[in-house]
């Protein structure tokens, strides 16, 4: 077996095992060195379990494969891979971004805004239900985009 096929089974058993870390693969052959980068940075600084797997990992492959030098690394380290062998769970920002903002996504946002100013002034220790009572302005969804400041106030 060599070393780059014991990487990518072993790799890919962490891989299976923590479906949120992003990992890459490549050798540097300016350092002879078989490259691990996994992101996010946080999961691989403070993730105790993902420690638990690559850590033992690195000196199972030393024992191996003893004239191979091995490196596992995040985003924040000055090593970098230039070209990538192999990776897994590979994401891109678009697919986070989508995730995370979904909800908003879904729903269409409305905003309304008052057509009438409150007379009185309302104490501040009134519920906050009372100051949202001012009436609410439904735009006309075939309003000029010059007209809608015109509208709100």
């Amino acid at each position: 077996m060599t070393p780059v096929d014991f990487l990518y089974e072993e790799l890919r058993k962490i891989a299976t095992a923590f479906p949120e870390v992003h990992i890459k693969y490549g050798f540097n052959k300016l350092i002879c060195t078989h490259i691990v980068e996994m992101l996010p940075a946080e999961e691989f600084h403070s993730n105790e379990s993902l420690d638990k797997s690559w850590i033992p990992l690195s000196f199972e492959f030393r024992n191996r494969f003893a004239e191979e030098q091995i490196a596992f690394i995040s985003s924040d380290s000055t090593l970098a891979l230039k070209e990538i062998i192999f990776e897994f769970n590979s994401w891109n920002e678009s697919e986070v971004m989508s995730d995370l903002f979904q909800e908003l996504m879904d729903s269409e946002l409305d905003y309304t805004f008052p057509d009438t100013l409150p007379i009185s002034t309302i104490p501040i220790e009134s519920p906050v239900s009372e100051v949202l009572n001012c009436p609410i302005i439904k735009f006309d969804k075939g309003s000029e985009p010059e007209y809608i400041y015109q509208e709100a106030a």
